[in-house]
């Protein structure tokens, strides 16, 4: 009889594939967006995002967070998750590690997990926050200020080219490279005004959690509307106006309203950028102002709570020198306070910040001194004066 012979092979089920890229908002930096490309012989049967809060130390804090990430049907494809990074939970220097897992759908041995790369953020420290806030506002103040003098320039390019043309000679090469140069101050101005809105929306994430009244906010939601003007209606129209002056530029008539149009609407913009820088810095200094005022309040609680401690003279000596080191780092933010203050068309009165400061420094000064000789009834006084002061 004849024979029939069968060869099997067997083909294992393989792993699933995934990759994972991460994006960074530009304006707030704890906001992560995510993309990926997963891929399975036969499928899937979960994918989730995972998150576990590390202390300063590197522990975990508390057990994983985890998220479903709904699939489509389909052994290949593309998903998208968002995450903001800044966790009520976080702490300061405590960071966030976060990062996939997939899962495929074999039903024999069970699914098999893979797991994407991590990925870490990191709160900033208060220090750190500072030192951001403050280089994004000198940042505004530089891009501002360079706003106002590529408008003022840009205004006297054009009452120059309207003198030429009213004086009847041809176009010639070097009006048509005028123009072009117009184009590219205009543009010029632009970027200025985009990367100093898009410092100032930085600065309101970084100052997000920060106590603050209700006056602030509305301020600093007056000085986003002024930026949104200025890039949405009024330079966007002038931009426009320049369009069209370069489409008609045989046209010498109606090239010389066009720029009279774009002169007046040119005097608006620079206005505007004026007053949006003045308002700036204004709404700069009462921010410092509140942030230091806050500052203030939880030195001088723990200034209190000092003075009503007991324990041996060296203990309490070095939670002094403690707090008159972060008095000191403070003194330093009532000085600029006070040369910001000076520099405004109408400055705040906020009295001697500094004379304020030195008078503070040298009650706190004697309340360690007077510790270091163990007269903690004297040093008490002192404590209680500087505490006092500070609510000032």
């Amino acid at each position: 009889s004849d024979t029939l012979a069968f060869g099997l092979q067997v083909i294992p089920d393989a792993w699933p594939t995934m990759e994972v890229s991460e994006a960074v908002d530009s304006m707030n930096g704890r906001l992560r967006y995510f993309s990926g490309d997963i891929g399975d012989d036969y499928g899937f049967s979960k994918l989730e995002f995972v998150y576990e809060l590390i202390d300063a130390d590197g522990k975990v804090i508390a057990p994983p967070v985890r998220t479903d990430i709904r699939l489509a049907a389909g052994n290949r494809q593309r998903f998208f998750h968002y995450f903001d990074a800044g966790i009520d939970a976080l702490k300061d220097e405590a960071s966030v590690n976060y990062y996939f897992e997939l899962w495929d759908n074999d039903g024999v041995n069970g699914p098999k997990k893979v797991r994407s790369e991590q990925f870490t953020f990191r709160s900033l420290t208060k220090e750190e926050t500072k030192v951001s806030i403050d280089q994004n506002a000198s940042d505004v103040q530089q891009k501002l200020e360079g706003a106002v003098k590529d408008a003022k320039k840009l205004q006297k390019d054009l009452a120059d080219l309207r003198k030429k043309l009213k004086e009847g000679k041809p176009m010639s090469w070097e009006d048509k490279q005028a123009l072009e140069g117009l184009k590219v101050k205009q543009q010029q101005l632009q970027q200025n005004l985009e990367e100093a809105t898009e410092k100032m929306e930085q600065n309101k994430a970084l100052r997000a959690d920060a106590p603050k009244e209700q006056d602030l906010l509305e301020k600093q939601q007056r000085l986003q509307e002024m930026a949104e003007k200025l890039l949405t209606d009024d330079i966007k129209k002038m931009m426009e106006e320049l369009q069209r002056m370069m489409e008609q530029m045989p046209n010498k008539d109606k090239l010389q309203q066009q720029l009279e149009n774009m002169q007046i609407d040119q005097k608006e913009v620079e206005k505007e950028l004026d007053r949006m820088l003045a308002f700036f810095k204004a709404l700069e200094v009462e921010q410092r102002a509140n942030e230091v005022a806050n500052e203030l309040e939880s030195l001088s609680k723990k200034q209190e709570e000092l003075r009503q401690q007991t324990g041996s003279k060296e203990a309490l000596l070095d939670k002094q020198n403690e707090l008159n080191e972060s008095f000191d780092a403070l003194k330093e933010r009532l000085d600029e306070l006070e040369d910001m203050n000076k520099e405004l068309e109408d400055p705040n009165d906020f009295g001697d910040l500094k004379e304020q400061g030195d008078e503070i420094q040298k009650q706190m000064d004697q309340a360690a001194q007077e510790l270091a000789k163990g007269q903690k009834q004297k040093a008490a006084a002192k404590q209680q004066q500087s505490s006092e002061q500070m609510k000032k």
